[in-house]
């Protein structure tokens, strides 16, 4: 709602004395204009000494306050300086900071998932988790005061192998022994603590940004901006199937962001080559935003892959989609139905960057304003309740993952909002919410 760079400021400084000493502000959803108008001095100079760092609405760049540049490390620092961070300078600027006190991030945590709760979302994938989340949701489901299931994906790598290592020790985790250094500290496909709402299932690895910054990897420049030169996926094939490999050894998913067409080629090209076990879980492959007709092929050959795709950025994007992506190559995007032909597909929200609105997303897919991409509703309610590791439906069953809904009234198509929620199954315990 900010529309100026005075009301920022302005906001900033109400906000001020919120922050406690070793804490900084953090505002998510800043606009592409004012980020461009923004700078480490300009901050500074509107509000001395305050801590803030702003993301932009995509999640994948970012604008630092001064005094908040000067706890980042020298490297990150001098980029951050310089004016935007994006994509993989961003995230490792985020994992260098002193996370948030854990009683301030429990109060946030369940603010969050209350407002998950009051939608009917019974389970969250959290890609890319910070360990302290972990301990968090634990800790919460130890108390009783979870009320969603908590799947997650550590982020790759880990900001560093010793905070993984530490944060797995105190919360005693039952560990694999593994051959493979870094995975050794990775997690486990169990439950940890004994916790009945917390799973850490996965990693998650970046190839790309995402086309609002672009910073998704093309094959060829973006079309509003053709003097750009394409941007390289950021690993190489080799190191991809390194991860791949020891993922697969340690028993964890691997969870790709993959948005732009030359990404994906990098993650094919990897699999190409792969020798994976028959029992490994398939690379889940999030976002799929821009796949060409051949890649679709490809996908449709491939038995241990599966696409996480996220059915309200078709309609967040359409103001710029086609300016970035031209006409032609726009069809190659936001695919439902094609993607849900060539490999099982899981449909999510993308939060906080998307709303977590899934019965939004079944009129996003069943809707999809290309007749050939919309799902039938049966196909979208699966894609929104299949089990992510596999191509299953969800099962209800004595020790299976929750997650029974009842509804006060059936849900009719196009409507905005989802029905009251009565009753909620979450692990065998009835929950009103």
């Amino acid at each position: 709602t900010i529309q100026s760079l005075p009301s920022l400021i302005q906001v900033l400084k109400q906000r001020e004395g919120l922050v406690s000493a070793g804490g900084w502000l953090w505002g998510f959803g800043l606009r592409p204009e004012l980020a461009n108008a923004l700078s480490a001095a300009a901050l500074q100079g509107a509000v001395p000494g305050l801590p803030v760092w702003l993301s932009t609405a995509d999640g994948h760049s970012a604008v630092l306050s001064a005094a908040l540049i000067g706890r980042l490390p020298k490297p990150i620092a001098v980029k951050a300086a310089r004016g935007h961070l994006t994509e993989g300078d961003a995230r490792r600027a985020w994992y260098a900071l002193p996370p948030p006190a854990g009683e301030r991030l429990k109060a946030f945590v369940v603010q969050a998932l209350r407002k998950l709760g009051q939608q009917g979302i019974t389970t969250v994938h959290v890609m890319g988790a910070r360990p302290e989340l972990q301990t968090t949701l634990e800790e919460l489901d130890a108390s009783g005061r979870l009320r969603v299931r908590c799947r997650l994906y550590l982020a790759w790598p880990a900001p560093t192998t010793g905070v993984w290592h530490d944060q797995r020790a105190k919360a005693r985790v039952p560990r694999r022994r593994s051959s493979v250094p870094l995975l050794s500290q990775a997690p486990d496909p169990v439950r940890t603590r004994g916790s009945r709402l917390v799973d850490v299932i996965g990693v998650k690895v970046w190839l790309d940004g995402t086309l609002g910054s672009r910073t998704a990897s093309l094959s060829k420049p973006y079309s509003d901006a053709p003097s750009t030169a394409v941007l390289q996926p950021l690993m190489s094939a080799a190191a991809l199937r390194d991860v791949i490999t020891r993922a697969d050894r340690a028993g964890v998913q691997v969870a790709v962001h993959v948005i732009g067409d030359a990404a994906l080629d990098r993650l094919l090209e990897a699999l190409q080559r792969q020798r994976r076990p028959t029992d490994a879980w398939p690379v889940r492959i999030e976002h799929a935003q821009i796949v060409r007709p051949d890649q679709l092929l490809r996908l449709a050959k491939r038995k241990d892959v599966l696409c996480g795709v996220q059915p309200l950025h078709r309609k967040m994007d359409a103001p710029w989609s086609t300016a970035r992506l031209g006409a032609a190559r726009v069809s190659w995007g936001y695919r439902a139905a094609s993607l849900n032909r060539a490999c099982p597909l899981i449909a999510g929200s993308d939060a906080p960057i998307a709303a977590p609105a899934p019965w939004d997303g079944m009129v996003a897919l069943t809707h999809h304003p290309r007749q050939a991409e919309r799902l039938s509703p049966a196909d979208a309610f699966a894609a929104h309740t299949r089990e992510p590791r596999t191509d299953t439906p969800r099962a209800i069953a004595v020790g299976a993952p929750a997650d029974l809904v009842l509804w006060s009234k059936r849900p009719t198509a196009g409507g905005a909002t989802l029905p009251t929620v009565r009753i909620v199954v979450l692990g065998g315990a009835l929950m009103r919410p």
